[in-house]
């Protein structure tokens, strides 16, 4: 773990610059796993400015929180950057009740790429830095498991 110490006057800048790239580069070498938790990308700008220099970012996404329209954002955000998204995540689910979403894990069919779609992503909260996201413009569909 490495502590930030004290709040510099411009940690986008910081987070953005040639230095944080060689020491990402350094932490590549020396650990099999990096991950960089950031601040939520959409009310301040370090997860934007340091996505390029990771390997793939994950939006984290809150239940019943996070809009589409702040998806969309956040995807256009990272995007802006070239920053490569490799998942989302999506916390505070319930696991009991009437949206009962488990039952997708015991189900008998699995996700797969379908091409470039034309919907939006998912509703959820945009507050994933560099770790992962699904883009709304790439599709996926059920598919029946193979057995």
């Amino acid at each position: 773990m490495l502590a930030s110490g004290p709040l510099p006057p411009n940690p986008s800048e910081l987070l953005g610059s040639q230095h944080m790239k060689v020491v990402l580069a350094q932490l590549r070498d020396m650990y099999d796993v990096v991950l960089i938790d950031s601040p939520p990308l959409l009310p301040v700008t370090d997860a934007a400015a340091v996505a390029p220099a990771t390997d793939g970012v994950i939006l984290v996404c809150r239940f019943k929180e996070t809009t589409r329209d702040q998806v969309a954002a956040a995807v256009e955000a990272l995007d802006a950057v070239s920053a490569r998204v490799l998942g989302t995540v999506f916390t505070m689910v319930p696991s009991t009740g009437p949206r009962l979403y488990n039952a997708y894990y015991r189900t008998d069919q699995t996700i797969t790429p379908a091409g470039p779609a034309t919907g939006s992503a998912n509703s959820a909260r945009a507050s994933g830095g560099p770790a992962a996201r699904s883009s709304p413009s790439r599709g996926y569909q059920r598919t029946p498991a193979k057995r």
